[in-house]
């Protein structure tokens, strides 16, 4: 319930889904927000320690920058257990 109160912040711009795609109502020049299901597509061969890195660093498991306007000063305050 907890991880579920915490992944409606990322809503706005992923989708309900978490999909990704266009972010409603953003600047056309936007990125489209990353698919974050666990399809090979999305986030399904990232590890843990992936995703924690790339809250906390802003850098995806290849090195590449995750793009603004990824929130990364909020993402990168969170504790362990959020």
């Amino acid at each position: 319930e907890y991880g579920a109160y915490l992944a409606r912040g990322c809503v706005g711009c992923h989708g309900a889904a978490y999909a990704g795609g266009p972010i409603p109502g953003a600047p056309p020049d936007w990125p489209a927000a990353a698919n974050l299901t666990p399809a090979p597509a999305g986030l399904g061969r990232w590890t843990y320690d992936d995703f924690v890195r790339a809250l906390r660093a802003g850098r995806r498991p290849d090195g590449s920058p995750v793009r603004p306007p990824m929130p990364l000063a909020a993402t990168r305050a969170m504790t362990d257990v959020e």
